[in-house]
């Protein structure tokens, strides 16, 4: 499921599910931008 699904499916807790995605959208892309920096480092 989705997090737009969740939230649909579930409004009372939607501020939190959307906290929630972002949160991990962030650490996702912190673990992306480090793989690439240490790619660089190499360079």
């Amino acid at each position: 499921m989705t997090a737009l699904e969740s939230i649909q499916a579930d409004k009372e807790k939607a501020p939190l599910i959307a906290k929630q995605f972002a949160n991990d959208l962030l650490l996702e892309g912190t673990e992306k931008l480090g793989s690439i920096a240490s790619e660089a480092k190499k360079l």
